[in-house]
């Protein structure tokens, strides 16, 4: 079936265009780490309050591969002397507050619109890390190596959002949940 790209995937792949000659090794490794800390954070609170038992499996999976891959990248920094982020970003403690408020088909819904909307962003990053010449190069192996990964993540993630009816119309505007990954460059 050919999908059309949202909205949002086509407003990641063009702003990663504009940032990713501007990204460095410690942006992305910085970027990417705070986003495996709030995948595994939020994969945690969906096993234990998913009513669907797809949506626990898929986040029982997100916590097994995202802190398999945070990992690496510790690995890797630390060999280049970056230094990483260890607590959950304040964005990503505001959305797990607000998902553990809620409950049944509501969390599910919620839970899955934000999987969709950070994989998105997530796969915009590593794409433009995998390419861009500021970034080292084992950086550039990792998130080349990793993105299969995030893309099956958001394939299964845009599957389960449209077999629950979660997500009526992708281009209808931006989710309302906030964005766990930021698509600004820190230097």
């Amino acid at each position: 079936m050919l999908r059309t790209p949202s909205v949002l995937t086509l407003y990641c792949l063009v702003g990663s265009i504009a940032w990713a000659a501007q990204m460095t090794s410690e942006s992305f490794a910085r970027q990417a780490t705070a986003a495996g800390i709030s995948q595994v954070e939020l994969g945690n609170i969906a096993a234990q309050k998913a009513e669907n038992p797809a949506v626990k499996s898929l986040a029982e999976a997100l916590v097994k591969d995202h802190a398999q891959t945070t990992s690496e990248l510790r690995t890797i920094a630390r060999a280049e002397s970056i230094v990483l982020p260890t607590a959950l970003p304040a964005d990503a403690d505001a959305t797990a507050h607000d998902l553990s408020q809620k409950s049944g088909t509501a969390f599910d819904r919620a839970y899955l619109a934000q999987m969709v909307q950070d994989h998105e962003k997530a796969v915009a990053l590593f794409r433009g890390a995998e390419t861009t010449d500021s970034v080292g190069s084992d950086l550039r192996d990792f998130a080349h190596k990793a993105l299969p990964t995030l893309e099956h993540h958001l394939e299964e993630a845009r599957q389960l959002d449209q077999q629950l009816g979660v997500v009526a119309d992708q281009d209808s505007g931006p989710p309302s949940a906030p964005s766990l990954l930021s698509v600004e460059v820190v230097p």
